[in-house]
């Protein structure tokens, strides 16, 4: 939505005059130089975003080089179904928590995120086919793995961006459950089995 587009900008991008270059190590620049290149992004396109929106951004371009677009998602096929047929819907995270949890993350834990995206060969190998093939076979023990190797040497950022929404996440499910309703809850796939 464009409130959402403008909430990513305000708190996605430097607004005082500093540029990702100056906030992120040469090493890490480095890395960014060499993606941005493989996906065809200008580093004048990611030059006034922060850490964490770049990593994002990075992330986004990947998928869409793999054919994927998170427009075309699970979460928004269910959502836009359950519209059109009338029935209710709930989020268990809003758009601004999502942004929320990543623009308050501290400097440098924003510029592991993004040596994170960066580094993932996995995903830059086309990893994503094997994740995706993994997810339409229900195959959990492979998710797994691609989600330890993706995660593993990052525990902060795993506990950030699944365990402590996994634990979150319990509650709302639970009193659903002991209200009776007929629900499906969509969560991407990492969460399954992290």
């Amino acid at each position: 939505s464009p409130r959402h587009a403008g909430l990513l900008m305000t708190k996605g991008l430097y607004l005082d005059g500093r540029t990702l270059e100056g906030e992120i190590s040469p090493e890490t620049m480095r890395l960014l130089e060499e993606r941005t290149a493989e996906l065809g992004i200008s580093l004048a396109e990611v030059m006034f975003m922060k850490p964490w929106f770049c990593s994002l951004t990075i992330y986004l371009k990947g998928l869409e080089k793999d054919g994927l677009d998170a427009n075309y998602g699970l979460d928004a096929h269910f959502y836009m179904r359950a519209r059109m047929e009338g029935k209710e819907t709930a989020a268990l995270e809003t758009a601004d928590f999502q942004v929320g949890l990543l623009s308050a993350l501290a400097e440098g834990d924003q510029e592991e995120l993004l040596r994170q995206t960066l580094m993932d060969e996995g995903f830059f190998a086309g990893g994503m086919d094997e994740l995706y093939r993994a997810w339409e076979e229900g195959d959990a023990d492979l998710i797994a793995r691609y989600m330890e190797e993706s995660l593993g040497a990052y525990p902060k950022m795993k506990d950030i961006f699944l365990d402590s929404r996994n634990l979150s996440w319990i509650a709302p499910i639970e009193e659903m459950l002991r209200a009776g309703e007929n629900a499906l809850v969509v969560v991407g796939a990492g969460h399954l089995v992290g």
